[in-house]
């Protein structure tokens, strides 16, 4: 049994029975029974409101042809018009703000066609982010759960070829394999996400689901873990200790991990009731 096919299943469950639209779903439709461009004699006519282009604004993604459903303690799910009509999301993610966290759980923004009111994937995260409080600006992690089969074959190979087994890998740009995982799409995707930071470094876990009255265990995905740098002042003067260094980068994954643990038991909860 693969380990893709039980992910995309979770969000249609869960969503059918406990998705609820955020504010920015409730629009009025317009009286079927009158023509859009007709007017009552004597009347002023109405002045088109423009598209929103703030993340922030609670039309931002109905201008654009999305809608933004909630579901669980931190998830959302994003649907366009253009990518399908039915009741598959174009973007799933989990939303961690005390740990500055985004898990995305599906993500096939990649499959929508190109359209005039066609948005970055940044924008969107704005977006989810805004609604739930969060200040995107200051995430400090993104999880993404591996999908596509030759990304995740590649990973199984690395793990195969270094005699890893399940355990956790860790890269940063000076290490010998960062082209390995930097060159994938994730990666890619990482970068469009977070436009300007920098990926300093790169978990990947393995995540494993049991269901509750099955005699196997189902391995659902590896994870991918993009840790982001803030910049350095332009005078350069950001003087680090050696030591404050190590000691926050442990924090850090520690924290990533206690998120990803989080997400975890949201995801297993999907699979075990879909």
């Amino acid at each position: 049994m693969r380990l893709f096919s039980f992910l995309s299943l979770g969000l249609s469950s869960s969503c059918l029975k406990g998705c609820t639209p955020s504010s920015s779903n409730d629009v009025q439709l317009a009286d079927p029974a009158r023509p859009e461009n007709s007017q009552e004699y004597g009347a002023i006519p109405a002045v088109p409101r423009p598209k929103a282009t703030d993340p922030t604004d609670p039309k931002f993604l109905v201008d654009h042809g999305y809608s933004h459903w909630v579901f669980g303690k931190d998830g959302s799910a994003i649907y366009s018009k253009q990518y399908n009509k039915d009741l598959d999301p174009v973007l799933e993610l989990y939303i961690d703000g005390g740990n500055k966290v985004l898990t995305i759980k599906n993500n096939y923004l990649h499959l929508e066609p190109p359209h005039e009111n066609k948005l970055d994937v940044d924008k969107i995260l704005e977006f989810a982010c805004h609604y739930r409080k969060v200040d995107f600006h200051e995430t400090k992690w993104i999880d993404m759960f591996v999908h596509d089969k030759d990304i995740s074959d590649v990973i199984q190979k690395y793990r195969k070829d270094k005699d890893i087994g399940s355990d956790e890998i860790k890269v940063t740009p000076y290490h010998a394999d960062w082209g390995t995982f930097s060159e994938t799409s994730y990666y890619k995707d990482a970068v469009k996400m977070m436009p300007g930071a920098i990926i300093d470094k790169i978990l990947i876990r393995r995540q494993d689901f049991w269901k509750n009255h099955d005699k196997y265990h189902i391995v659902i995905a590896e994870v991918l873990s993009f840790s982001y740098k803030k910049e350095v002042p332009q005078d350069g003067n950001m003087a680090v200790d050696s030591t404050d260094t190590d000691t926050t980068e442990v924090a850090a994954e520690d924290t990533v991990s206690a998120s990803n643990k989080a997400v975890e038991n949201e995801v297993k909860a999907d699979v075990e009731n879909s």
